[in-house]
């Protein structure tokens, strides 16, 4: 199926002069591809095909002939193949340099946009770069592409390979990465709310026992202090929190669901988030089990500005 979605001001056009040209352009071009039917669909005219096309030649032969059928005759119809996302992977790709370095998820991503053997794809997103073991020098590369419903780029790149660090990697079928969950009631990672430990909602921003949506009228930090010598000022009602986050999962200056924080960067390698809970000695993270703290009858504790009063 193809699908033409025609310009504004195009007119209209009806289903069977669109079947028309665009057979008559397919013949004159010598394609082996022929419409076998029209539907209006997707806002546009969704066009039954003998095969799927397979190259953007002969798309631009349908979105051509497809625009003389109105009355305006348009060059620069959209014509497009229905999509969805495949994965894949690169396995036992390096994972280092010479020099010791780690390769980036941007040098993987400029291998695949300058590879002859992916030539061409469309990435759904950045590669996920996933170390193969803590001291491995080699890792797997998840990357989603946009292809056709029938999976047709899929099919052509599976075995191919491509040359990362002089050594030839080959491209493998993957299944959907789906990635370590966040829990958005204490926002730890590794575990979802309805499985929670913690005894109630932890703010992103200060870890005090709140949802964020109340952190302006809870925090210490915007209530300010009139007692103190100097006073300080209470945060204006319709203003944000002007004060410096604190990530409880990395302690660095942002939200805890912030993408900036270097745990979700690793959201995809399980091992790596388990192994840097259990360098905090976060026993509620590595087994799953609450820990003595959060057993207890009291809520959890914030730290520096954020605090409760």
């Amino acid at each position: 199926m193809v699908i033409v979605f025609p310009k504004d001001g195009a007119g209209v056009a009806s289903l069977d002069s669109v079947v028309d040209y665009v057979n008559r352009g397919l013949v004159q071009e010598r394609s082996k591809l022929r419409v076998l039917s029209g539907a209006y669909n997707f806002k546009g005219i969704a066009l039954s095909m003998n095969q799927v096309p397979t190259t953007a030649g002969e798309l631009a032969i349908i979105s051509l002939w497809a625009g003389k059928a109105y009355p305006s005759k348009p060059t620069d119809l959209l014509a497009e193949i229905p999509k969805s996302q495949s994965y894949l992977k690169l396995s036992d790709a390096p994972f280092l340099e010479s020099d010791g370095t780690k390769l980036t998820v941007q040098r993987f991503q400029a291998i695949l946009s300058s590879s002859v053997a992916t030539q061409g794809i469309l990435l759904a997103g950045p590669p996920r770069v996933v170390r193969n073991s803590p001291t491995s020098d080699t890792c797997s590369v998840f990357f989603n592409i946009w292809d056709s419903q029938q999976g047709l780029t899929t099919a052509q790149l599976i075995g191919r390979s491509l040359m990362v660090l002089g050594r030839a990697i080959y491209i493998r079928g993957s299944t959907p990465q789906i990635g370590s969950p966040q829990c958005d009631r204490c926002w730890k990672w590794s575990h979802v709310s309805r499985r929670c430990p913690s005894k109630g909602s932890v703010c992103p921003r200060c870890a005090g026992p709140h949802r964020e949506e109340h952190h302006r009228v809870l925090a210490v930090c915007c209530k300010g202090n009139p007692k103190v010598n100097p006073p300080v000022q209470a945060t204006p009602v319709d203003a944000p929190c002007p004060h410096t986050a604190r990530c409880l999962n990395c302690g660095s200056s942002h939200p805890a669901n912030s993408r900036r924080c270097i745990f979700f960067n690793h959201r995809f390698d399980g091992d790596w988030i388990r192994g840097r809970y259990a360098a905090l000695q976060d026993p509620s993270q590595v087994s799953g089990r609450p820990s003595r703290r959060q057993r207890s009858n009291s809520p959890p504790q914030a730290s520096g500005s954020g605090r409760v009063a």
